[in-house]
């Protein structure tokens, strides 16, 4: 992956304009896809990814709904099978936690207990473990 600052801000812009497209075909995507985001890279962080690799999944969590990209925006997208699963858990947790589509957000209990007993015997265990760890530090539940 390219570091300058010119390319980074040039793709930065690109991702921006992929999501605000998103967002104005579907009211609310963009906090939705910024959410998982912020998550996604925290649990990518608490297990030990690289800083590249967790640019990598900041913008697979920012793109993850959107049918048609850019080629260009393609090949950011990482297509291994660890970010692609915190990416999932993420955004389930992130629909649970807001009700983001159609969806009644639950309670912080029902959270904890989904992500405790449901999530980590459907996930790695070691990312469900990471997102109980730093979502008290992002979005606090069961405190």
């Amino acid at each position: 992956m390219e570091h300058s600052g010119i390319t980074a801000r040039l793709r930065n812009r690109q991702v921006r304009s992929a999501l605000e497209a998103a967002d104005r075909a579907n009211p609310g995507f963009m906090e939705h896809a910024q959410r998982v985001a912020v998550y996604s890279v925290a649990v990518g962080d608490q297990v030990g990814m690289e800083s590249d690799a967790l640019l990598a999944l900041r913008y697979l969590a920012e793109l993850h709904r959107i049918e048609s990209l850019d080629p260009e925006l393609v090949v950011l997208i990482p297509t291994d099978l660890l970010s692609r699963e915190i990416v999932k858990l993420c955004e389930r947790f992130d629909i649970l936690r807001t009700g983001y589509g159609d969806g009644i957000p639950v309670g912080d209990d029902e959270c904890v207990r989904w992500l405790s007993e449901e999530a980590i015997g459907e996930f790695d265990a070691r990312i469900v473990e990471a997102l109980l760890a730093v979502q008290s530090v992002i979005q606090p539940i069961g405190t």
